[in-house]
């Protein structure tokens, strides 16, 4: 590791910094940010909308099922992550044949990949309980199958730093989602809303193969083993990330119950979606981080991206979690009333997720620089204080406001843990 440089050197290099980010980042993040949001905000009311239609009953048992889309990344063995930190590095190293080739390799894996865990999901799903009578295993192992496949294709722009191709694909979903979704619903409840998932996700898969086709079906088993080696470790941060911040839903279904899951709903849809501001700033950066890393090899032309992404990323996400804070209880009292027991564990988990949104620019360091290890340990050391939080907090109050504060109080642990662990790294 390099040690850190004299003021002189690091006033340079915050200026390339600033240089290299006000070059292509400024125009790019407008029309990233403005079709995140778009992005968002129609999952957001789709899913609003189709909760008040079905009940928190059955809107708990998706709120399961959802969470085995959310882990469902493992079954890639990594090779996305990998990809997605190889293709910048080796474009900021000069090679773009070898990117390329890693890119075109991946794509085939993942297709592959991604089809045959649906398969096994269908098969294990009645084993695990995952369906009741008005559910579908088909439709639920249709859509994991296509959301797996869906997230290596944007990791694959993302790469690549195709934002803006990134950016119509999200309009376009935010579109379709509830053209497709809220009829499918309507008609057919739990069963039609997975069912509409599935069509839309299955038309933009279609339409990103369209603007980013791949290269002739390629097998390399040398450079999968390479991508594994690499991904595995920044998948499994990935999804020890995703723990933490699901781990209270897993805690709520065996403490209190599917239906209390259910009823929990707008504390996981808004930190869900808002959860999504701090990304639009680390997807642009982290590609930018690794290039970047590639080309200079060293540490200290990372510290301005670092501090570049904290900063904005607070200043982003700070406005809408305030402002959804207040909104919170108007929209349930007047259109979910079912789901007014979630509206205190919501308003708690905003302020968790405000202090979560410090972390980004940490995080894709630790990956950037190959600390990945350090950053699995910080990760499982946060989920077993949330484990314990909660359910020490539930033996003084035995509700879903012991569990959001057991939450946050887990952020707090981490967010202090990798500061104070970056801050030692960069000595």
């Amino acid at each position: 590791m390099d040690k850190l440089s004299s003021p002189q050197q690091l006033n340079a290099i915050f200026s390339r910094g600033r240089s290299m980010l006000q070059k292509g980042l400024a125009g790019e993040f407008v029309f990233f940010a403005t079709s995140t949001l778009l992005y968002q905000g129609s999952r957001l009311v789709v899913s609003l909308i189709v909760a008040a239609w079905i009940g928190p009953e059955l809107f708990g048992t998706w709120n399961v099922f959802n969470l085995v889309l959310i882990y469902g990344a493992i079954t890639l063995l990594g090779v996305p992550n990998g990809m997605n930190r190889q293709v910048p590095m080796l474009r900021g190293s000069g090679d773009n044949l070898g990117a390329s080739h890693i890119a075109d390799t991946s794509f085939w894996f993942s297709l592959v990949a991604s089809v045959l865990s649906g398969l096994l999901l269908y098969a294990l799903l009645p084993i695990f309980g995952l369906i009741s009578q008005n559910t579908s295993r088909l439709w639920y192992a249709i859509l994991f199958t296509l959301w797996q496949f869906y997230q290596y294709q944007q990791m694959r722009l993302k790469s690549a730093t195709r934002f803006q191709q990134m950016s119509a694909q999200q309009c376009i979903f935010a579109l379709l989602l509830p053209l497709v979704v809220l009829p499918a619903s309507w008609y057919g409840g739990l069963s039609g809303f997975i069912a509409g998932q599935a069509v839309t996700v299955l038309l933009i898969c279609i339409y990103i193969a369209h603007i980013d086709p791949p290269g002739y079906p390629t097998w390399d088993n040398l450079a999968l083993s390479s991508l594994i080696n690499i991904g595995w470790s920044i998948m499994v941060a990935g999804l020890l990330y995703s723990v933490l911040t699901s781990i209270d839903r897993w805690i709520i279904v065996q403490a209190l119950g599917t239906e209390v899951l259910g009823h929990y709903t707008l504390a996981i849809i808004s930190t869900s979606s808002l959860q999504l501001f701090p990304a639009v700033i680390s997807q642009q950066l982290y590609p930018r981080m690794a290039y970047q890393y590639g080309k200079s090899q060293s540490i200290k032309s990372l510290i301005p991206l670092i501090r570049q992404q904290t900063l904005v990323t607070a200043a982003i996400s700070l406005p809408p979690l305030v402002c959804t804070a207040i909104i919170l209880p108007y929209i349930a009292n007047t259109w979910l009333i079912d789901y007014l027991p979630g509206v205190i564990p919501a308003q708690i988990l905003l302020i968790g997720l405000a202090i979560m949104s410090l972390t980004g620019g940490a995080g894709n360091f630790l990956n950037t620089v190959g600390l990945q290890r350090v950053y699995l340990t910080l990760q499982a050391m946060a989920i077993v204080v949330s484990i314990v939080l909660c359910f020490l907090f539930l033996q003084f109050d035995y509700s879903l406001n012991s569990i959001a504060f057991g939450t946050v109080g887990s952020y707090i642990f981490y967010c202090g843990a990798l500061w104070i662990t970056i801050y030692s790294k960069l000595r």
